[in-house]
């Protein structure tokens, strides 16, 4: 188990090390700020049409940071996140 596990980070770590640099802004900060993030969108009222059409505009502008957040208001929206009791760990960019 803890073997899967590891190799899954692993295969995470290193697609997320192919992105452009730009995507990989975008992931640690929706991470590092996990906290900001569920507040932002736990309690979003957006519909999920309006959700996918400013995803639309957020990939075509590149904004990847938008991007994520919406994708977690949909997530939280959906019912498939729920909120985390556990506090964020700052990490310092490499």
């Amino acid at each position: 188990m803890e073997k899967d596990k590891n190799e899954g980070l692993t295969e995470i770590e290193k697609t997320i090390g192919e992105m452009p640099e730009k995507k990989q802004k975008a992931i640690y900060w929706i991470l590092s700020e996990w906290e900001v993030v569920e507040k932002i969108c736990k309690s979003s009222k957006m519909t999920n049409e309006e959700i996918e059409n400013y995803k639309k505009k957020a990939r075509e502008k590149e904004d990847y940071t938008l991007l994520g957040l919406l994708c977690a208001a949909q997530a939280y929206r959906d019912g498939t996140v729920k909120q985390t009791d556990q506090p964020s760990k700052k990490k310092t960019v490499p």
